[in-house]
């Protein structure tokens, strides 16, 4: 009973968030696309996939305790994407019929440390006539190199921000070389700003990990220290790092058995590989050799054998 408890936990307490997300649909179309990222299972394979990850870089200036970095770079190595794939990725969802519902910029490292971050920023505003939603993932390190007035000129819809441990002795102890006291006041700072020149966007979600022995009370605390800096939190439990290095980046142990991340997002890493995220450790290929459709379509057939 309890660890049933425990698992249903995160979502319990990630309810605002979702109740924000609904908030945000305003056509049929935009409803289907978020049933199809809760339940990809119940619907036909769309032609184009409706989330796409990029991860910019492997390069990070944290040590966080409970990360798989460090196991994923003895298997990758450290580097960052080049220019001309990720303005690939761009061109061919700019070009293509049907555009994601969104595109996030996370992965194994910090994305704002990639030496061409604020060009690769830029050249995500054609994506806004597409009516694509940018999702960007930070430590905080986004919010010490750039000022909120260059981040609000950004294609952002979502951002995304990582705070583990429910205070400052915790947080510190968990995500080495952080700083708890200097990241709230950054994410109250970016909020003030926005709320002077543009309420609506990025919106500020605060990215909880449920560390073991963090009870309902540390949880409900955390909750309102960072409701005020930040528009909302949304927990989620933490994965054992040898279950996430047995998956793979972008999906969790219930997708490897029924496919379900499979269907519903393409994950391009740093090196323009496309992993299946099976578990198996196979890719479909790489963006450099094959186009978007291309990678989304072996990855189909894969998707259709774990149904």
């Amino acid at each position: 009973m309890i660890s049933m408890l425990r698992r249903v936990l995160p979502y319990v307490l990630s309810i605002p968030q979702y109740v924000y997300e609904l908030k945000q649909i305003h056509s049929m179309t935009a409803l289907r696309n978020w049933l199809y990222f809760k339940f990809p299972n119940l619907f036909s394979l769309p032609p184009f996939p409706p989330y796409i990850t990029i991860e910019l870089t492997t390069l990070c200036n944290l040590n966080c305790r409970h990360c798989w970095r460090p196991y994923s770079l003895q298997k990758r190595g450290v580097g960052s994407m080049t220019a001309s794939s990720f303005e690939k990725i761009i061109e061919e969802i700019n070009v293509s019929p049907h555009a994601p519902q969104v595109l996030k910029i996370g992965g194994a490292g910090e994305p704002a440390l990639h030496h061409q971050f604020p060009e690769f920023m830029v050249a995500l505003e054609p994506l806004m006539r597409r009516s694509v939603h940018t999702i960007l993932y930070t430590n905080g390190a986004l919010l010490d190199r750039f000022s909120p007035q260059e981040i609000m000129q950004w294609n952002i819809t979502r951002l995304v921000v990582s705070v583990d441990g429910i205070d400052q002795q915790s947080y510190e102890q968990i995500r080495v070389g952080g700083s708890y006291c200097r990241l709230r006041q950054q994410v109250r700072n970016f909020r003030e700003h926005r709320a002077r020149t543009s309420p609506q966007k990025p919106w500020i979600e605060i990215r909880h990990v449920i560390m073991p022995g963090e009870t309902l009370k540390h949880l409900l605390y955390f909750r309102r220290q960072w409701i005020a800096p930040g528009d909302t939190v949304k927990f989620q439990p933490v994965m054992d790092i040898s279950t996430r290095m047995r998956v793979g980046v972008n999906t969790s142990q219930a997708a490897k058995r029924t496919g379900r991340g499979i269907r519903r997002e393409l994950p391009i890493e740093y090196d323009g590989n496309v992993p299946i995220t099976d578990g198996t450790g196979r890719f479909a290929g790489n963006i450099a050799s094959h186009t978007i459709e291309e990678l989304w379509l072996r990855i189909a057939r894969r998707s259709s054998t774990l149904i």
